[in-house]
């Protein structure tokens, strides 16, 4: 679904270090993914 390194990346913004996982997935098109993921997760 996602590439491992963002999938963590995801993990630790979901813990609240939001630029974190923004800043290691910026190019990946993670962004529109990020978005949509964390809408059907809340």
């Amino acid at each position: 679904m996602f590439p491992p390194a963002c999938m963590m990346k995801l993990l630790i913004q979901l813990l609240g270090k939001e630029e974190v996982g923004q800043v290691a997935c910026q190019g990946n098109s993670f962004e529109e993914e990020e978005v949509s993921f964390n809408r059907e997760l809340f």
